[in-house]
């Protein structure tokens, strides 16, 4: 009798026989499965939220997507916005700080600065990144007012060359024009790479070193691919289009109208 009870006491670990301890962590594997599913569906019904957040606020910048055509940029202009956002909220502050603390003369000169700034600010998170220098307001259809581009050159990208001539743009767009070497450009010429840059970068930089406008911006282009169909005619357009045109301006490729130059 006492031999079997001893034997049963070996069958045993703490207290529990071995099919006991078996359907403890059969259940103990349940429970940590159904965890687990749950929190799949509480990810997967995060992300179907994240989802549609992203496509109700893509929708509130429909009207961009007529000057930036990747979503990329966009991404690039809400970012610009939310560091503007948090710049002028730490101006303000500042701002008030300098009125509690100032006196007499500094406080007024010190308000005006900052008052000065801020506008600035504003100006630059309501046009967001990279304005263009040369623009018509249209109805956002909002109630409010967006810039449209007017174009300052055409340019056709060949297989060796660029061909570039002046766009047709509006009076009423060329603001600071006479700050801008347009002139000195051989329109109807063709051009390398680095004749191009020589005289097409001058009139970059004159936007975004604000000196057409207050504020840094782009001029935008149109461009028509001229290319012939070698081999090697995809490569010559990144370059051409993607990593030059696109690196000084706002390029804009037309397809649904014929080159105006020769």
């Amino acid at each position: 009798m006492d031999e079997r009870a001893d034997g049963y006491r070996r069958g045993v670990v703490l207290g529990l026989t071995v099919a006991e301890i078996f359907l403890l962590l059969l259940f103990l594997i349940l429970i940590a499965a159904l965890a687990w599913s749950r929190a799949k569906e509480t990810e997967l019904a995060e992300t179907k939220d994240r989802l549609t957040v992203a496509e109700d606020h893509l929708d509130e910048w429909h009207d961009v997507m007529d000057q930036f055509e990747t979503p990329e940029e966009i991404r690039k202009l809400e970012q610009r916005k939310r560091h503007l956002e948090r710049e002028k909220r730490l101006l303000e502050r500042e701002h008030k700080m300098l009125l509690d603390t100032l006196e007499g003369q500094d406080a007024a000169d010190a308000a005006k600065r900052l008052t000065k700034r801020l506008r600035e600010l504003d100006e630059e998170r309501q046009k967001g990144h990279n304005p263009p220098c040369w623009y018509r307001e249209k109805p956002d259809g909002k109630g409010g007012t967006r810039e449209q581009p007017c174009y300052t050159f055409n340019i056709a990208v060949f297989d060796r060359h660029f061909i570039v001539q002046r766009a047709g743009t509006p009076p009423a767009c060329t603001a600071g024009a006479a700050a801008i070497p347009l002139h000195t450009t051989p329109y109807g010429t063709p051009l390398d790479n680095t004749a191009l840059r020589k005289h097409l970068e001058p009139v970059s930089q004159a936007g975004k070193n604000a000196q057409v406008r207050s504020y840094p911006c782009v001029f935008w282009v149109r461009v028509w691919d001229k290319l012939s169909h070698s081999a090697d005619a995809k490569d010559r357009w990144k370059r051409a289009h993607d990593d030059i045109l696109e690196g000084m301006f706002g390029a804009y490729t037309v397809k649904d109208e014929p080159w105006p130059g020769p």
